[in-house]
């Protein structure tokens, strides 16, 4: 009666070989893993339990048997790993970056770098430019900003504006009334027609009052610490009688 050889040890690394090779086929499955898993030598107990033996002085079956079972381990993280991809795991994307500031040209050589959504919308509110009863634009902002309004249609031959700046912190705020001059060629530069600052450690100013002889400023360059509220309420009057209604 004929009988089969018995498959040798080396017929076994070659099938573990191949199964091996299988885990890292795009298509490979949970069982191709097991499969290669159930083919591995007689088990070999954990690190733990062989205190102080090191790997070259273990017989040749037990060596072998653990560098399979580590292997194994190592091609399971690397399939389980392409399954979870597979299934739609979120993917781990970088941050995104900050927006850049926008650095404004705010006169006299200087610049300023503003972000957007630092100042409200304005509010209408009652005030007076020297001593006669108007209606000015109130903003509330924070950090830098450059506030930019229309002033009335009347204003453009001369008259008074009124910039009243106030913040609730410590630190002082500065700002700047800015005019726009169209030159020749088509391009514009700001001119600065007054400035002023809060004081220390109040945070508050005196509202600043000036005559502005042709056009009437139609921005305001605020200088606050990043984060610092301030409260900026601003009026433009033609000659002596207000028309900001």
């Amino acid at each position: 009666m004929r009988t089969e050889p018995e498959p040798s040890a080396g017929d076994d690394a070659v099938r573990i070989d191949a199964l091996r090779h299988r885990l890292y086929r795009a298509d490979a499955s949970e069982e191709d893993v097991r499969r290669y898993l159930a083919a591995q030598p007689e088990p070999v107990a954990p690190a733990e339990d062989l205190p102080g033996q090191p790997l070259a002085t273990m017989s040749g079956v037990r060596r072998r048997a653990l560098l399979g079972v580590m292997a194994g381990a190592a091609a399971l993280a690397a399939v389980a790993a392409l399954i979870s991809t597979d299934r739609g795991a979120p993917a781990v994307t970088a941050s995104s970056p900050a927006p850049a500031a926008d650095v404004r040209d705010i006169g006299e050589g200087r610049t300023l770098a503003v972000e957007e959504g630092t100042v409200s919308a304005p509010v209408r509110a009652a005030t007076s430019v020297h001593g006669v009863a108007a209606v000015g634009l109130r903003y509330e902002g924070r950090g830098n900003a450059v506030v930019a309004f229309d002033p009335p249609t009347g204003a453009i031959d001369g008259g008074r504006m009124k910039v009243a700046l106030s913040t609730s912190g410590t630190a002082p705020v500065a700002w700047r009334a800015l005019l726009i001059v169209l030159r020749g060629d088509g391009r514009s530069y700001p001119a600065v027609l007054a400035r002023g600052r809060t004081g220390e450690p109040r945070g508050t100013a005196d509202p600043t009052t000036f005559i502005y002889p042709t056009g009437p400023p139609s921005r305001i360059a605020v200088e606050a610490p990043a984060g610092s509220a301030w409260s900026l309420l601003v009026a433009v009057t033609d000659g002596i009688e207000p028309t900001l209604r």
